[in-house]
């Protein structure tokens, strides 16, 4: 509510976290979301943006926050607020990556983040999707139907998607009960395993506990 126009990328991430409609439902539908713009109407961003943005929503309660961005590098401020959000129990999901890199973007590759690469339905690893020490696990992000803005619907492909997959996974297990420093833990534990190396698929891919 800022005024300024809306770039749709984040309207698509949260339809896949919290969606409620019939034909794009979101994971956790129940979820609460806080908006917090990080980015300008461009979908470009910068680390001093996304920092703020983390603190703000750590401030106002937020439970976990989904990060469906990402740059190659990072900066002291970046890191200070992915620490004080996880110092706050707030758990953070964050992109891999799309540029086929062998390291992960940032802030995904900071200790503590839950990083999310993407596989394809037949669980490969997306051919878009950054690899890397540190990677927890994969989520589908190829051909994901989402709402867009005006009202539309769009069919991506990105590491974005499957963070907000995540994200709607992490929401649901704080929804019921689970403790947020042990929600990667569990997903680790949980998840589906792929033929592929770790730096490519993390622990594999999510799968949602009952």
């Amino acid at each position: 509510n800022d005024g300024s126009t809306m770039n749709g990328h984040g309207t698509a991430m949260a339809s896949l976290i919290a969606g409620n409609a019939d034909n794009v439902g979101g994971v956790s539908p129940a979820a609460k979301l806080l908006d917090i713009r990080v980015a300008d109407t461009n979908g470009d961003s910068n680390t001093a943006l996304l920092s703020s943005g983390i603190v703000k929503a750590t401030d106002l309660g937020a439970r976990v926050i989904n990060i469906s961005l990402g740059s190659s590098g990072t900066s002291p401020m970046l890191e200070e607020a992915v620490n004080y959000a996880l110092s706050h129990n707030v758990v953070i999901v964050a992109a891999a990556g799309n540029e086929q890199q062998s390291t992960l973007s940032m802030p995904a590759g900071l200790p503590g983040v839950l990083s999310v690469g993407a596989v394809d339905a037949n669980g490969t690893q997306a051919w878009f999707s950054n690899s890397g020490n540190g990677l927890t696990l994969v989520a589908p992000g190829v051909g994901i139907v989402s709402g867009y803005a005006d009202n539309r619907l769009v069919i991506g492909s990105g590491t974005s998607q499957a963070t907000a997959i995540t994200t709607g996974v992490v929401a649901y297990l704080l929804g019921r009960g689970y403790y947020s420093q042990n929600i990667i833990p569990l997903l680790t534990r949980t998840a589906e395993p792929l033929n592929a190396p770790a730096t490519a698929v993390g622990a594999g891919l999510i799968q949602v506990t009952k």
